[in-house]
């Protein structure tokens, strides 16, 4: 995860047979994450709007990225954890899809996550150091289970008695 100090409206501007106009999207994504019309009011007072015609580098753009990088990240099979540091309140990005089933926290409180570059996490962190815990949960998982356990149980009851019928004739 890395932070941004910029953002460009995605007005659903989509990839195209043009290189030229993709990679200036892709280089543009070095400087400032895209955000929806939605979103668009949860970041504006942390970030400032981009002119997304104004020239610049995008490798010092890429390198001001990673500078701003956490200083610690470890996935596992539920989820992951994180640590970002810096001087203001600010967003977080990470480059996960922002599926539904996600529960994050930010230093022990819930968050709301911020759909940034078409549907990736991004995550409003206060000023000082944030920790971060994200835990994935598939919708669906726990019902699944409960509905599974029922019918192995029902089963398993359906074989006990059938058994026991069977030895009683026999």
């Amino acid at each position: 995860g890395y932070t941004y100090n910029y953002y460009a409206v995605d007005n659903g501007l989509k990839f195209t047979t043009n290189r030229d106009e993709n990679d200036r999207r892709i280089e543009l994504m070095t400087k400032a994450c895209y955000v929806d019309k939605e979103n668009e009011e949860k970041v504006k007072e942390l970030l400032e709007k981009v002119d997304e015609k104004e020239k610049f580098d995008w490798r010092k753009e890429s390198e001001e990225r990673r500078a701003t990088a956490c200083t610690a990240f470890e996935m596992d099979s539920t989820g992951f954890r994180a640590v970002s540091e810096g001087d203001n309140r600010r967003l977080v990005y990470f480059s996960i899809p922002n599926d539904t089933g996600w529960n994050i926290t930010v230093n022990g409180e819930e968050t709301d996550i911020v759909e940034v570059n078409g549907r990736m996490i991004g995550l409003i962190v206060p000023a000082g150091k944030a920790e971060i815990e994200a835990k994935f949960v598939p919708p669906g998982l726990k019902i699944g289970g409960a509905v599974s356990a029922v019918v192995f149980i029902g089963v398993s009851a359906y074989c006990l008695i059938d058994w026991q019928r069977k030895k009683k004739k026999a």
